[in-house]
């Protein structure tokens, strides 16, 4: 995925550290201002439980990337991530990382494609975990519309000139679970429900809600496998349908697109993942609903002014988008 120039510049701008066994390079609820890469070694990946002791949700290898949440939502951590052998990791300056993606188009692309498919890896590993927790109320992050904030106006004119509008009725299945899909889909109105099939359960077990703003189906995008879960119509509604191939293409030729699209999709992915944790009361800092939030804290789900401006940008140009999307046939 990524190219040898790639890897060297990684290599020589990254610095290397050693994790003897029982250290971690990531603590949760703790600021983490870089993005490490594990070169060998493994890190066990465990996350606190609201009323209980952290909980140990997955293993991460060499080639892996780790903080890659955190890298593209500024959230802190909800994860601890602790060497289970001698481990060497590759640490890179979130700062000297942003410059470099800013600079390069054809970097940007690839490495957001990378964070892409490591998120979508993160996603399927915990759907179990989240299918079978019960939900606590806490405040949701509410930043899928940062997506809008990364598009240029002339991103959003293709995609409106290469997509149609699709209408659902009630109970109609969109995506299936475990079928390929062609289409990349933006839902514009209605309710849509996200639902999944565990293991030993006769009924698949509903994950989410998903309301206008949100994308569909892009993990089997990114990994061009079949769907993690399936979408089904709570209400008529109304989604704008993207065509697959058409997007491979103009991701090819338009290597500046593919930077932003892959970033876009990335948040996307790192914000749903870590919103439907801590609706799960995983993360040391979940809160409930009925407690207030304390202005000298800061929560790994509250938003700081810099991102509520870029949400209002964003807001405005899904307006936008929404309302040509709605006028398309």
């Amino acid at each position: 995925m990524l190219s040898d120039r790639d890897r060297d510049w990684l290599a020589t701008t990254g610095d290397r550290t050693r994790l003897a066994v029982g250290e971690s390079n990531i603590r949760e609820g703790t600021c983490f201002d870089r993005l490490d890469l594990l070169l060998s070694g493994e890190l066990e990946v465990t996350i606190s439980k609201s009323g209980g002791a952290a909980e140990s949700v997955g293993r991460v290898s060499p080639g892996q990337l780790v903080g890659e949440i955190s890298f593209v939502t500024d959230l802190l951590p909800i994860a601890t991530l602790t060497a289970t052998q001698p481990t060497e990791i590759l640490s890179l300056d979130r700062q000297t990382l942003a410059r470099k993606l800013s600079s390069d188009a054809e970097f940007a692309a690839r490495f957001y494609m990378l964070v892409c498919r490591t998120l979508a890896q993160r996603v399927r590993q915990n759907t179990e975990l989240i299918a079978t927790s019960e939900l606590i109320p806490v405040p949701p992050l509410r930043k899928v519309l940062l997506m809008f904030a990364i598009f240029e106006d002339g991103d959003l004119g293709w995609m409106l000139s290469h997509g149609r509008q699709q209408k659902l009725a009630p109970n109609s299945v969109l995506i299936a679970e475990g079928q390929a899909t062609d289409m990349l889909y933006i839902s514009i109105d209605g309710v849509l429900s996200v639902s999944v099939q565990i293991p030993g359960q006769a009924e698949p077990k509903v994950v989410a809600s998903l309301e206008s703003g949100e994308f569909l189906g892009e993990i089997s995008f990114v990994e061009s496998g079949l769907a993690s879960a399936t979408v089904s119509c709570v209400e008529p509604s109304l989604v704008f349908a993207l065509p697959r191939p058409a997007l491979v293409e103009h991701i090819e030729a338009d290597r500046g697109f593919a930077a932003r699209f892959y970033n876009a999709i990335a948040i996307v992915m790192a914000d749903r993942l870590q919103d439907r944790l801590l609706q799960r009361g995983y993360g040391l800092v979940a809160y409930g609903d009925t407690e207030s939030l304390d202005d000298d804290i800061e929560y790994a789900d509250e938003l700081d002014m810099e991102t509520l401006e870029k949400t209002a940008i964003a807001g405005s140009r899904f307006d936008w988008f929404l309302k040509q999307a709605k006028s398309a046939r």
